[in-house]
C-alpha cells in the first residue's frame, strides 16, 4: 500500500483521530503492517502536506499516522508543532502534539514552544497557551522545560492590555498572573465586555469568533 492510496482509504472511512483514543484504524494499520519505518519518500510526502495542507482530513491523517511511528523524522517535528499551535479546537490540536512528545520528549516539545511563543505573534502565543492543557512531563528535565514556557507565557500574560489576552491566558494561568482586574465569566461575559473596543474586537476576528460577535452585536 502506498501513502497516497492509505490517505484515500482513511478519508473513506472518516475514523478519524483513532489512535488518540487508543483504537484501530483500518487503513492506518495496514500501511503500518506493510511499512515497518517510514521511508525518505515517505517523509518527504508527509512534510508536503503538512505544508501545503489547511486543517482537515489530510492534516489528520498526517497526524494520525505518526502515532504510529515514534522515531519518525525530525524533518516532521515542527511541522507538526506547527499545526498544533494554529489549530484553533482546543480539544483537537493534541493529535498533533503527542506523537512529537513521544518521539522526541516533552523537553524538546516545550523547549520549541518556548522559542516560538517568544517570537511569535499574538495568535501563535495563543495558540501555545491552549496547548499548555495537554502538556505532561514526564521527568525532571520536562519539569523543568514546562515550567521555562510557562513563565515565558505568564511574562507576557503580565504586560498584556487586552481583555481578550488577559482572559485567554487566564484560562490555563490565572492563578499566576499579576492581573487583579475584572475577568469575564466565560465567552458570552468576554463579548459583552469588548463589545466596541477596537483592538479587542480585531482579535476576536483574527482568532475566528465572527458568528459570536455578530450575535453580541444584535
Amino acid at each position: 500500500m502506498q501513502l497516497q492510496e492509505c490517505l484515500e482509504e482513511y478519508k473513506a472511512l472518516k475514523d478519524y483521530w483513532a489512535p488518540d483514543y487508543k483504537s484501530r484504524n483500518k487503513a492506518l494499520i495496514s500501511f503500518k503492517l506493510k511499512h515497518r519505518i517510514l521511508s525518505d519518500e515517505h517523509v518527504t510526502e508527509l512534510k508536503k502536506l503538512l505544508e501545503t495542507e489547511v486543517m482537515g482530513p489530510n492534516l489528520y491523517f498526517v497526524a494520525d499516522l505518526l502515532y504510529l511511528y515514534r522515531g519518525f523524522s525530525s524533518e516532521l517535528f515542527e511541522p507538526m508543532i506547527n499545526h498544533a499551535i494554529l489549530c484553533r479546537d482546543p480539544s483537537l490540536n493534541r493529535i498533533f502534539l503527542r506523537p512529537c512528545a513521544a518521539t522526541f520528549g516533552w523537553t524538546a516539545v516545550a523547549d520549541l514552544l518556548t522559542e516560538k511563543f517568544i517570537h511569535g505573534d499574538i495568535l501563535v502565543k495563543l495558540g501555545i497557551t491552549s496547548l499548555y492543557y495537554w502538556i505532561w512531563p514526564k521527568n525532571d528535565d520536562d519539569h523543568e522545560a514546562i515550567q521555562r514556557l510557562a513563565e515565558t507565557i505568564v511574562a507576557a500574560a503580565n504586560q498584556s492590555t487586552n481583555l481578550v489576552e488577559i482572559y485567554l491566558y487566564g484560562l490555563r494561568f490565572k492563578n499566576m498572573m499579576s492581573y487583579k482586574g475584572y475577568m469575564p465569566d466565560g465567552a458570552t461575559d468576554l463579548l459583552e465586555k469588548t463589545k466596541g473596543i477596537q483592538e479587542c474586537e480585531e482579535l476576536l476576528l483574527k482568532l475566528g469568533w465572527i458568528k459570536m460577535l455578530s450575535q453580541a452585536k444584535k
